[in-house]
């Protein structure tokens, strides 16, 4: 084990304990597992659209 494991715990009927290791993914294993339901449209366009978001935000309240 690392220090990035974890150990989940579980109770069952009968006064049973089960403990399941998890271990971390790294982010190569992730790659490709939710799929992209649109193109990136870059980081300029993002952070117009984060700015905008945050105005309107700032503005509301």
């Amino acid at each position: 084990m690392s220090e990035f494991t974890k150990v989940l715990s579980e109770m069952f009927p009968e006064h049973a304990v089960g403990l399941k290791v998890v271990k971390r993914r790294s982010l190569s294993e992730l790659y490709g597992a939710l799929p992209a339901t649109r193109p990136f449209p870059g980081k300029d366009e993002v952070r117009e659209l984060a700015g905008r978001d945050l105005g309107e935000t700032l503005r509301a309240s």
